[in-house]
């Protein structure tokens, strides 16, 4: 019976009489002649790539939409920017849980942010400003109502 391992050309069996060394037959097991192992491979790789790149732009997208829409180049709002003193922390007002500070400027003029979820800033960050006396730069928004929301504390 044979190998069970193995695939055998059924026309393997013809090349069993004698041919001369340089006429030799391609047989079944010579390669990937009759395989088709070929073509599947690479289109697997290509799909794989396919794949994880359709994954990745999701992923993107969905991060894409959970955060604001708000830009430089927005029609609506214009980011601005402030340096100072950060020189009061905590809620200013009733705006709720969201943490507010109050920055005085080189000119002594005292601005209130309010740093909502928006916010690229940390408690520990504000406060480590708070307590060095450092210089802070602040990324701002003028929402409606001359509220000053803060986008970026650095």
């Amino acid at each position: 019976m044979g190998n069970p391992y193995t695939y055998e050309c059924p026309d393997e069996l013809d090349n069993l009489h004698y041919r001369a060394p340089h006429r030799r037959r391609r047989r079944c097991s010579d390669g990937f002649q009759g395989s088709g192992m070929a073509f599947p491979r690479v289109s697997a790789v290509a799909f794989l790539i396919f794949l994880i790149g359709s994954l990745s732009l999701l992923c993107i997208g969905v991060i894409a939409l959970h955060r604001p829409a708000v830009s430089a180049d927005s029609d609506q709002y214009t980011i601005e920017s402030a340096e100072g003193e950060i020189v009061a922390i905590g809620p200013i007002g009733p705006t709720g849980p969201e943490m507010d500070f109050v920055l005085k400027t080189a000119t002594g003029q005292y601005l209130h942010f309010r740093c909502a979820s928006s916010c690229q800033a940390s408690v520990g960050h504000l406060q480590r400003h708070f307590y060095e006396q450092a210089t802070t730069y602040v990324y701002y928004v003028e929402e409606p109502g001359k509220t000053l929301l803060a986008l970026n504390v650095d």
